[in-house]
């Protein structure tokens, strides 16, 4: 290690770590509890502010299956997401409104 580089090291303290690693989970929790409030207005799903109302939409289901050699799948993981698109240059009335981020106080998703 050069000295430029332990004078460099010496110089971040335990404090500006945790705020550096801090930061990014904050704003990470931030847009979970975003997307929740936003997928309660739908019954459970989220909706992004880009999709409007009477255009044409595709959609796309796919899932993800891991140690599918198992015969009665205990202890398996089935997961599953669907996708919807809409051409960029759609007009019409947004389905949900912006999404609003809020400054994150914790990592809690409420």
């Amino acid at each position: 290690m050069t000295p430029q580089t332990r004078r460099l090291c010496n110089s971040f303290t335990f404090k500006t770590i945790v705020y550096l690693i801090e930061v990014p989970l904050l704003l990470e929790s931030s847009i979970a509890n975003v997307v929740v409030e936003n997928a309660r207005e739908f019954n459970g799903l989220h909706v992004p502010p880009l999709l409007k109302k009477g255009p044409f939409v595709f959609f796309a289901i796919d899932n993800a299956d891991f140690a599918e050699g198992i015969a009665d799948g205990n202890g398996t993981t089935h997961g599953a997401i669907t996708t919807v698109y809409q051409k960029a240059n759609a007009t019409g009335e947004s389905m949900a409104p912006n999404l609003k981020l809020r400054e994150a106080q914790n990592l809690s998703v409420r």
